[in-house]
C-alpha cells in the first residue's frame, strides 16, 4: 500500500516538474514531445522508487542514466535536456525511495514496540 503511494507521488512530481521546468529552462520543444519525455522521466523514476533497495543502487542505475544522456549530450548540443530530465527524475526517484525506505523503517520500529 506504501509503496504504491509513494510511487503515485513520484509519478506525479516529476511529470509536473518536467512539464514545468524544461520550457522554463528555455528548452523548445513541441508539447507533445514534452508530454512523452515528461512521462518518460515519472516512469524513471517511479522504477527508481519500485526497484531500488539502497542509495548505492540507485546511485549506479541514475549514473548509468546520466552517462547515456551526457553521450546524447556531447553528440548534439540540443539533447542536454534529456541530461536534465534524467538528473531531474533520478533525483526525486531517488530522495523517494529513501523515504519509502524510512517510513517503512519507522512502521517496523513502532510496531515491534507495541508488543
Amino acid at each position: 500500500m506504501r509503496d504504491g503511494l509513494f510511487i503515485s507521488i513520484t509519478l506525479a512530481l516529476v511529470a509536473a516538474v518536467v512539464l514545468w521546468l524544461v520550457p522554463w529552462m528555455g528548452f523548445s520543444i513541441a508539447p507533445k514531445a514534452l508530454w512523452w519525455l515528461a512521462g518518460g522521466a515519472a516512469l524513471f523514476a517511479g522504477l527508481l522508487v519500485l526497484l531500488g533497495e539502497s542509495i548505492v543502487e540507485d546511485g549506479i542505475k541514475v549514473g548509468f542514466m546520466l552517462a547515456c544522456a551526457g553521450v546524447l549530450w556531447l553528440s548534439d548540443a540540443r539533447l542536454a535536456v534529456f541530461f536534465v530530465i534524467v538528473l531531474l527524475s533520478g533525483a526525486a526517484g531517488m530522495a523517494m525511495n529513501q523515504l519509502n525506505r524510512f517510513t517503512a523503517r519507522r512502521a517496523r520500529t513502532m510496531v515491534e514496540t507495541r508488543r
